[in-house]
């Protein structure tokens, strides 16, 4: 008895090396070493703003806090300031994208907005109330209540957008 091995040889397309390469570079160095090769190859970025780029290497940004549900819970009852929320997970990949750029925008609105981070993955109840379906989500909040949000890795101009709809006093200041 014979048997008939049929072997497939699959040629990679130049497109398939270099999505295996932009996803190798991600998964090694994280979506800001990702992201200055993706401003190249696009002639600009999705996450740059009008003025000079932020998030490219070496710029110095402060980190935006990651707090708890609780935390989150007592500031939304308290403050007395708007509050910019980015729903991320540390498994997400686009999170990590508008990482920066929410990081950004907690430099440029130091003193009217607070601007924190929060891991749905420890803030499931959260997450059930806001009907969080997709990251990353970013919420606006003011006076307990939330105004808006956003999901998905969008850019700086469309969170902007949202802020001078929603608290116009805050982003002309």
């Amino acid at each position: 008895q014979r048997t008939l091995q049929k072997s497939i040889s699959i040629e990679p397309s130049s497109a398939m090396l270099r999505a295996l390469l932009c996803a190798l570079v991600l998964l090694a160095y994280g979506a800001q070493a990702w992201a200055p090769h993706a401003a190249r190859r696009l002639g600009s970025s999705p996450l740059s703003s009008t003025t000079a780029p932020q998030w490219r290497r070496g710029a110095a940004l402060r980190a935006v806090e990651a707090i708890s549900e609780e935390s989150f819970e007592g500031m939304l009852e308290s403050s007395e300031e708007p509050i910019l929320v980015d729903f991320y997970a540390d498994w997400c990949g686009p999170c990590k994208l508008v990482e920066p750029m929410v990081n950004d925008l907690a430099d440029e609105y130091t003193d009217s907005l607070k601007v924190v981070k929060i891991n749905i993955d420890t803030a499931r109840g959260l997450v059930k109330r806001y009907s969080i379906r997709g990251l990353p989500y970013i919420a606006l909040f003011q006076g307990g209540e939330k105004l808006d949000g956003i999901e998905g890795a969008v850019g700086k101009e469309k969170v902007m957008a949202m802020m001078k709809s929603k608290i116009p006093e805050v982003v002309t200041a």
